[in-house]
């Protein structure tokens, strides 16, 4: 850690200005660096940078945001709520058919057999709301993380590229709702 320590002294007090390295000088304080309780070495990736004239050097490290945990859980929460607020009332909606209303109270469907999912085309606002609040409640926001880091995993994907696989993302998470739901029933059967 010493060399990265003189590397990021060494930027600030010459001339030479190297806009990739210097963000890195902005975030982390030598504090940060001195103090091995705030260094996790396990979510950390090696950076090797030179100036212009390729006659000096800093190797350091810079946080991997794929091994982030605080990334995942953003990332969890992210299309736990998208899934339900924005796919539940439009692309998969047929995953609403899971859910019944009876007596003003959601509930799941008795059985498989009872899956429609051409019957919630016609429901008011209100039920459907009641619906994804019960569906809500009933999926653990873990399943969302487990779909994630196997679309990552196979997929080679990077968690900050999600956003430009939704739909890849939104496809996992329709099959792994459907099957979670599907399975519930069949529990609750028995």
């Amino acid at each position: 850690m010493t060399t990265l320590n003189y590397g990021l002294n060494y930027l600030r007090n010459t001339s030479i200005n190297l806009p990739v390295i210097q963000p890195y000088t902005h975030i982390y304080s030598d504090n940060f660096f001195n103090s091995p309780t705030n260094l996790d070495h396990s979510r950390l990736s090696p950076f090797f940078m030179t100036n212009y004239n390729y006659s000096k050097f800093v190797i350091g490290h810079y946080p991997d945001l794929d091994k982030d945990p605080q990334v995942h859980n953003t990332l969890k929460k992210y299309y736990f709520y998208k899934l339900l607020d924005k796919w539940m009332y439009g692309d998969l909606k047929s995953l609403l058919a899971y859910v019944t209303i009876d007596n003003g109270k959601a509930r799941l469907i008795n059985s498989i057999s009872d899956y429609h999912p051409n019957s919630i085309n016609n429901s008011k606002e209100d039920d459907l709301t009641l619906r994804v609040n019960f569906i809500e409640n009933l999926i653990p926001k873990d399943l969302v993380l487990n779909v994630l880091e196997r679309i990552v995993h196979k997929y080679s994907i990077h968690w900050y590229h999600l956003n430009k696989n939704e739909d890849i993302v939104k496809k996992k998470l329709e099959i792994a709702v459907k099957e979670f739901l599907e399975n519930k029933i069949k529990k609750t059967n028995k």
